[in-house]
């Protein structure tokens, strides 16, 4: 049995909680162990609608950039844009390295930001004297964000995104919804 049991899709049928088909049945007998307690966490999945509706307001949104930010890595496609705001609001994975000395630190930021921003499509690197650090945005897939921190980020980036476009949040989430 591993550490971590994947989701496995029940339903509740008034005395008890039962796999939705043999397949997950089977599946459930690699997991668990009869007479074992396990923890029952519902989280609920986020519907593709609110998924969509981010995607589309960011859009409209990086559109209508005002010119000074046009020249930003940030502001090069719509999803550097959300993915600078994740980091801004928070919702990142931060790297800190002593590489020992300001010029070691200044190619090690160079290689580093590279190499995540291949990974994650967005990196922002600073250096203080030796040490790098390095902000990646996290992963908003359904896989990895469950509906309520996605809800929480789609929010914080809503925010985040208006104050640059001097918008008020709720003429910005309007522009998603003609999508």
């Amino acid at each position: 049995m591993t550490d971590r049991i994947p989701p496995i899709p029940m339903q509740w049928d008034g005395e008890a909680m039962r796999p939705v088909s043999p397949y997950w049945a089977r599946e459930a007998d690699k997991a668990y162990v009869i007479g074992e307690s396990y923890p029952l966490l519902v989280e609920h999945e986020r519907s593709t609608a609110t998924h969509n509706h981010q995607f589309a307001w960011i859009g409209k949104a990086w559109a209508t950039l005002p010119e000074e930010y046009r020249g930003q890595p940030w502001a090069e496609t719509s999803d550097k844009l959300r993915k600078h705001a994740l980091i801004a609001c928070g919702y990142n994975q931060t790297s800190i390295i002593d590489v020992g000395s300001n010029a070691s630190a200044l190619r090690v930021r160079d290689a580093l930001c590279s190499a995540e921003a291949r990974y994650h499509g967005y990196a922002i690197g600073t250096v203080r004297g030796r040490v790098v650090q390095i902000w990646t945005p996290e992963s908003q897939s359904p896989r990895t964000m469950g509906a309520k921190r996605f809800q929480e980020s789609k929010q914080a980036i809503l925010e985040w995104i208006a104050d640059k476009l001097s918008v008020p949040p709720a003429d910005l989430q309007c522009m998603g919804e003609a999508a």
